[in-house]
């Protein structure tokens, strides 16, 4: 994890509440919240979620640190099929071995940042969160209620070694 990622991500939503910088740290050192198989079960929950999403200010993709990013379901709208998205996703939804280790090297990161005053939180309120998270076994966490409320999320992690592949799937106007 570098300090400087993870600092323009908390720069970027200084409304940033604890719980979604622990999703953020999650994604970006396990990726996908849990192994995927059913391709018609994710490829449903794609398209209903499209169906519902709030699009106009997310962008396209929005990295993540590390080898992953979130792909907002706005790239559909340009050309992307639900069913390429839902492949990459689950191509990216493989086990990470190493994601533990990485995860409480990103916690250690983020606890300094905190210290050094640059979070919109306490570093004892990092460190407290932390604790129980670590009790609970690092299970995947939800975005906060605040932050769905404020930007809508709606995307899919996926590995960023696929978003070159990403312009060749795009259907264009012919």
């Amino acid at each position: 994890m570098k300090k400087d990622t993870l600092s323009a991500y908390c720069r970027a939503n200084p409304d940033l509440e604890i719980q979604d910088l622990l999703k953020y740290l999650y994604q970006s050192c396990f990726g996908c919240e849990h192994f995927v198989s059913d391709f018609s079960a994710a490829l449903g929950g794609i398209v209903g979620e499209l169906a519902e999403a709030q699009l106009d200010d997310l962008p396209e993709i929005e990295p993540l640190d590390g080898e992953y990013c979130r792909v907002h379901l706005k790239a559909l709208r340009g050309g992307l099929s639900p069913e390429i998205l839902c492949r990459l996703f689950i191509l990216s939804a493989r086990p990470r071995p190493d994601g533990r280790v990485r995860l409480e090297a990103a916690l250690a990161e983020a606890f300094s940042l905190a210290e050094e005053g640059l979070l919109p939180f306490s570093a004892e309120a990092l460190q407290a969160a932390t604790l129980r998270w670590r009790a609970d076994g690092f299970n995947p966490v939800h975005h906060s209620d605040a932050f769905r409320t404020r930007h809508h999320p709606a995307y899919r992690v996926i590995k960023k070694a696929y978003l070159p592949t990403v312009p060749v799937f795009v259907k264009s106007e012919v």
